[in-house]
């Protein structure tokens, strides 16, 4: 691939990409999910393509990446007969992912034990907010208690896993898939910006069965954010969202807080919709599944078709918290990134932090040849040598 001269791979890499086509509905008619779409066409020729075509990649094998949404709908059961009944749901916090884990009397419908767990929540807010909320649960005996001011995010997420647990451990069955939007446009508002005091406001636009389009206002007055943070949050995580109809996709980095304002208010638009048509607000959660990792992937090296592109990342291994993601999936899922680094011919840009034996074991023995940027490094100058 250094053979080639950079100005021709660009050429071909630039004419592969498709210009982006958009179809616009009017607001006064209802819309249909076959007639209308905001998603660019696919590029003719992806950089793998382009690889494999020209034989340029050595040893670079093709991997085939299914875009298969995945998620978890409740499962039909029957009504529950009495005893004590334990059943655990998570949802989306500030952070990541919130476990409420219910031990429930089924024959009272109330909460004898609650077990929340939020490792990646902001622990003097939303940790703050999880220890109060597992308490009162236990304290009523219901999942039905009040969000603790300032940690709206994380308490949303407890309390929208809490009920699916609740819901589950009584042997309720709520077919969220079969659920209807009245088609429309909704707006909710939530904190955005690094201070989280000033509202941003989200409107979604929605059939049916989906999401439409995600707007934010244009005036800066209108919408509080920086204009810089808040433009990379419309041309990335908005596109990501209408992709995978999941708003449990990755954030900006460098946007997470206004990432987390949009999907907490895109969150109540969409409760919004629901409630129009008349169904319960907790439909919603058929829009809170979590991306499928090889889709994820593939959604990976459909941006790294860009020419702009110059490696992926950043990707890597924390093992600082011990009670994070848990060590065997960080390893799976990095060593899925690598490959598909390798395949592409791009570098990586890596995070290292108390996670030294395991990531010399990975550029040693599993993908050798990758070459890499550590932006963050704990690590000796003997093991970097």
């Amino acid at each position: 691939m250094r053979d080639l001269p950079v100005g021709a791979m660009l050429a071909v890499l630039r004419d592969s990409i498709g210009a982006a086509t958009v179809n616009t509905s009017r607001k006064d008619r209802p819309m249909s999910p076959t007639t209308h779409t905001t998603h660019p066409s696919a590029p003719s020729l992806s950089r793998r393509g382009f690889i494999a075509g020209a034989s340029l990649a050595a040893g670079a094998t093709t991997l085939a990446v299914s875009t298969v949404l995945t998620g978890t709908a409740l499962a039909d059961a029957a009504p529950a007969a009495g005893g004590i009944v334990e059943a655990g749901a998570s949802a989306m916090g500030f952070g990541g992912q919130v476990t409420v884990t219910l031990a429930v009397d089924t024959a009272a419908g109330t909460v004898v034990d609650a077990r929340i767990e939020g490792p990646q929540e902001t622990p003097e807010k939303g940790g703050r907010a999880i220890e109060a909320m597992q308490t009162a649960m236990v304290e009523t005996g219901s999942v039905e208690v009040d969000a603790v001011a300032g940690a709206s995010v994380t308490s949303q997420a407890v309390l929208s896993a809490s009920q699916i647990a609740w819901r589950d451990a009584m042997g309720i069955s709520v077919d969220i898939g079969s659920a209807k939007m009245a088609p429309g446009s909704y707006t909710a508002s939530a904190k955005s910006g690094y201070w989280r005091i000033v509202d941003l406001p989200v409107t979604v636009t929605v059939n049916e069965d989906a999401i439409l389009d995600i707007a934010v206002p244009e005036d800066r007055f209108a919408h509080g954010d920086t204009e810089v943070i808040l433009a990379s949050v419309k041309e990335q995580f908005f596109p990501r969202i209408l992709r995978n109809q999941s708003l449990e996709v990755d954030g900006v980095t460098g946007a997470t807080l206004s990432c987390v304002a949009v999907r907490e208010a895109a969150r109540a638009a969409l409760c919004q919709a629901f409630e129009a048509n008349g169904y319960d607000p907790q439909a919603v959660e058929k829009f809170c599944r979590p991306v499928d990792l090889k889709t994820e992937l593939g959604q990976i090296e459909e941006l790294a078709g860009d020419p702009l592109c110059c490696a992926i990342g950043e990707i890597g291994l924390d093992y600082h918290y011990e009670d994070a993601c848990p060590r065997e999936e960080q390893k799976r899922v990095f060593e899925e990134q690598l490959r598909l680094a390798n395949e592409l011919c791009l570098p990586v840009i890596v995070h290292d932090r108390e996670a030294h034996g395991d990531m010399l074991e990975f550029f040693q023995k599993e993908v050798k040849g990758v070459q890499a940027v550590f932006h963050c490094f704990s690590g000796s100058l003997e093991m970097a040598k």
